[in-house]
């Protein structure tokens, strides 16, 4: 299968341009206005991630949440949205079919920034524990270490 018949499609996509359907990844920081969920769930399409923070309106992590939100390597990961409340801070990012995660760093840009990066990808291939009954036979001969000299 080529890819020619949708190079001007993927052009287009990687400016930021409209695609076939018109859609566009949202620009900026977006204000939650009403229920968090169905701010995830409206956002989650396509790109299978949301972040929501909850800090006081014109705070210091206001603006770095909104400097994070202008940045074209995060915005095409995922939407950045937030609610304001005064008091507790939180940022959380739920992704498709998975748990939500809550940030427990330093509200440094280039910590969150890193950090955004890394949950915004859903786990492939991760084992919370390496299981040697489901991988190796039972026989006496795999658990007993052999050294050779």
């Amino acid at each position: 299968m080529s890819l020619l018949p949708w190079l001007p499609w993927l052009l287009l996509a990687a400016r930021g341009q409209p695609g076939p359907q018109g859609q566009e990844f949202p620009k900026g920081l977006l204000v939650i206005e009403g229920d968090a969920a169905q701010f995830v769930d409206r956002h989650m399409e396509p790109r299978h991630a949301v972040a929501v923070a909850t800090v006081p309106k014109g705070s210091k992590r206001h603006d770095l949440l909104a400097d994070l939100a202008e940045d074209e390597d995060l915005r095409h990961l995922l939407a950045i949205g937030v609610t304001f409340a005064k008091g507790r801070t939180s940022l959380m990012v739920q992704r498709y079919r998975y748990d939500r995660l809550r940030y427990e760093g330093k509200w440094t840009k280039s910590a969150i920034f890193s950090w955004l990066q890394e949950v915004a990808y859903p786990p492939v291939n991760h084992l919370p524990q390496f299981a040697p009954t489901k991988f190796l036979p039972d026989s006496e001969s795999n658990t007993q270490v052999t050294r050779v000299t």
